[in-house]
């Protein structure tokens, strides 16, 4: 594929890209990172002309990037945790719930800070699921996990952030 028509694909398809890949990483340098991946990958794939939806490779190809850098990133904490005993405090903010802009823009916060608390596993798939739109299908493609394990995953992951934010909101 030429330098021209990934530039093409990348004005197109890039800021969805990078808005899965931050979604799932919660890292604005790592989801940029990831995209660069990504958009760089394509040089080296073959038959680029073949492949029938770009947008669903793309997302698949970025799925699977953010979420190895997730298990680099858990194996890196890991050894580092061997080593250096540090815990990490996360602040969430105490507000009532209402329904005027202000409070529901705290309430998506809160709901970003819960679904960054959560397993990667669960984050994940919510996020696809909730944020993305995608079907368990799509899902189950993309993480290489079967369909019924995703359903099963999504309905746990989305129990866990509710019971969550029921217990601040209490």
């Amino acid at each position: 594929m030429r330098e021209g028509e990934i530039e093409k694909l990348f004005y197109k398809y890039g800021e969805k890209v990078y808005c899965s890949a931050f979604r799932i990483l919660n890292s604005e340098s790592d989801a940029k990172d990831i995209v660069q991946e990504v958009f760089v990958g394509l040089y080296r794939v073959k038959g680029v002309d073949s492949i029938k939806n770009m947008e669903a490779y793309l997302a698949t190809c970025c799925t699977r990037k953010a979420i190895d850098f997730l298990r680099k990133a858990k194996r890196d904490s890991i050894f580092k945790d061997e080593y250096k005993d540090e815990t990490t405090e996360f602040l969430i903010m105490d507000e009532d719930i209402s329904a005027n802009q202000e409070n529901e823009d705290l309430l998506a916060e809160k709901i970003r800070k819960k679904m960054k608390l959560l397993p990667d596993q669960y984050r994940i798939i919510l996020t696809l699921r909730l944020m993305e739109d995608y079907g368990y299908r799509e899902i189950a493609e993309m993480t290489g996990l079967n369909e019924n394990t995703v359903r099963s995953i999504y309905m746990r992951g989305k129990a866990k952030l509710i019971k969550s934010i029921k217990e601040e909101v209490i």
